[in-house]
């Protein structure tokens, strides 16, 4: 197999993660060949921007490049795996950008001479041409065959990135993992920004005075860790706050409220071992039954 700091980059799939990925390569000076995807104004673009090729097929990306990288949604990894495996494919290395999928959908590659892995950028990537730039800072996390897992790792440290390993079997839960930490944030942030337009403050101005908030709140995440960094109402242990927080709210958000406070009533125990919880505890669950009730009687 051929050096890969001296490879040739192609990407089946021209979206927002191969653009970012050949742009990235590209900056730090490795070989992009270029770009195959069925939306030819997706491969064109991306090609433009990464001054490299626009492949008309498959087998030209594949003939023309020494890493390939599947960067199409995951659901269409496996029909081109199944493309790909028709054609010559000795001394190259396939590798797939889903953070859910393992290398193992890469059915019978050893048998083609070939070697497949699951490469994931642990960062979220846009649509935006500079989101290359988070690359710079991200883990990347690689799924695979021993045989290559020193090179990939050297190859991305060359890059001044850190290469975390991981097992076939932990895909589903470290996936899930990223999204509850990026996704369902965004989601938390929305419902809080939705929450003070109903307390007649614009949607600009709800922005900026929580941009503090937010940036402190991780902040102190990090410097001081998770249990430290709890404060409110329920690390108070103040029942009555909580009561009243519930009430304002309408059923759907408090739902969402009792079920992370649940949570968060279990870190704040490790903070205050001595308080007894068990108020606050009995209001989210009579809030889970409550919700429970509503659904049950709106099916009927």
């Amino acid at each position: 197999m051929k050096p890969m700091q001296s490879s040739t980059i192609g990407f089946i799939g021209a979206g927002k993660v191969a653009t970012a990925l050949g742009l990235y390569f590209s900056h730090n000076h490795l070989c992009i060949g270029g770009y195959y995807s069925s939306h030819t104004s997706s491969s064109t673009a991306a090609a433009h921007l990464t001054h490299s090729r626009i492949f008309q097929s498959i087998s030209e990306c594949t003939q023309a490049c020494d890493i390939l990288f599947i960067t199409t949604p995951d659901g269409a990894i496996a029909k081109i795996w199944n493309e790909l495996r028709q054609l010559t494919l000795k001394g190259k290395m396939v590798c797939h950008t889903s953070g859910v999928l393992s290398s193992q959908v890469f059915d019978g590659i050893e048998k083609k001479g070939a070697i497949g892995y699951a490469i994931h950028p642990v960062v979220p990537i846009t649509s935006d041409p500079n989101a290359y730039r988070s690359l710079y800072n991200a883990y990347f996390t690689v799924e695979g065959p021993d045989q290559h897992l020193e090179d990939l790792q050297l190859f991305f440290s060359h890059l001044g990135n850190s290469v975390v390993c991981i097992d076939a079997e932990k895909k589903d839960k470290y996936h899930a993992t990223n999204v509850l930490l990026s996704n369902l944030l965004v989601v938390l942030i929305h419902t809080g920004w939705e929450l003070l337009q109903e307390c007649d403050i614009t949607i600009e101005c709800a922005q900026k005075m929580t941009k503090p908030l937010l940036e402190t709140t991780l902040q102190n995440i990090f410097d001081h860790g998770i249990v430290d960094s709890v404060t409110g109402p329920v690390d108070r242990n103040d029942v009555g706050t909580v009561q009243r927080h519930l009430e304002c709210l309408p059923l759907e958000k408090q739902r969402l409220y009792a079920i992370l406070s649940s949570e968060l009533v279990r870190i704040a125990r490790k903070k205050h071992p001595q308080n007894d919880y068990s108020l606050l505890k009995e209001l989210f669950q009579t809030v889970a039954r409550s919700n429970h009730i509503a659904e049950n009687e709106g099916l009927q």
